[in-house]
């Protein structure tokens, strides 16, 4: 795309299968190989590099070759991912610490966690976007939980968003029940009606969630 004499680039990175994994990094820093070597001393682009690698699973091994590179040319890595990864307004510490501490339910049958927050809560902790960037992860922490879903009340949807370990495939759940998708380890999708009742079809569905893709995953692995 051209525009007032420069050249803009849009890369979509959008998958919904959950057997092929692609990420947009290495096609970002190919610029740099290509010609465009003062790329990466722009901090806001190498940023934008280091966060997506680093913010689902870097499992490639061009990714760490990639980083290698980045520091290379000088990118200072505990910076980027203090500023990334570790810093939080007061209310943004708040709101989060009030979501795990009151609102995560936990599922162990299920290997589920599920964490929601109505616009009242989000208003009384000041929310801006990007305050609940990450949240979805905490419950993953827990030993036992295998998926996690977060359900945040926006004005007119419940905006859902799930994250798991392992291979189970979160974007099929979203695709089936919240009309959304990703990839199997970080998707999305939403709901039209009240947080009370996507959560309670969450609910409903982790018997089935837990027989399809987790205890059948058991078994075939005890066949191997």
């Amino acid at each position: 795309m051209i525009k007032g004499g420069c050249c803009k680039i849009l890369i979509q990175n959008q998958v919904s299968s959950s057997s092929f994994s692609f990420s947009v990094s290495p096609v970002i820093f190919s610029f740099s190989e290509d010609g465009f070597s003062s790329f990466f001393f722009c901090l806001p682009k190498a940023s934008c590099c280091f966060l997506l690698i680093f913010s689902h699973n870097a499992n490639h091994p061009e990714d760490y070759r990639i980083t290698a590179a980045l520091l290379e040319k000088g990118v200072d890595k505990n910076a980027l991912w203090r500023a990334l990864f570790d810093t939080y307004s007061e209310d943004c510490m708040r709101l989060n610490g009030y979501a795990i501490s009151q609102k995560m339910r936990v599922y162990p049958e299920a290997h589920a966690a599920l964490i929601t927050l109505t616009r009242d809560e989000l208003n009384k902790y000041n929310y801006t976007k990007g305050d609940t960037e990450g949240l979805v992860n905490k419950p993953l922490a827990i030993p036992g939980v295998i998926y996690s879903a977060f359900m945040r009340e926006e004005r007119d949807y419940i905006k859902v968003s799930m994250r798991s370990v392992g291979d189970f495939p979160v974007d099929i759940v979203c695709s089936r029940h919240f009309g959304g998708g990703g990839h199997r380890n970080a998707a999305g999708g939403e709901f039209h009606g009240t947080l009370d009742d996507a959560a309670a079809l969450f609910e409903s569905i982790l018997d089935a969630n837990a027989t399809e893709f987790i205890l059948s995953s058991h078994v075939k692995s005890l066949r191997m």
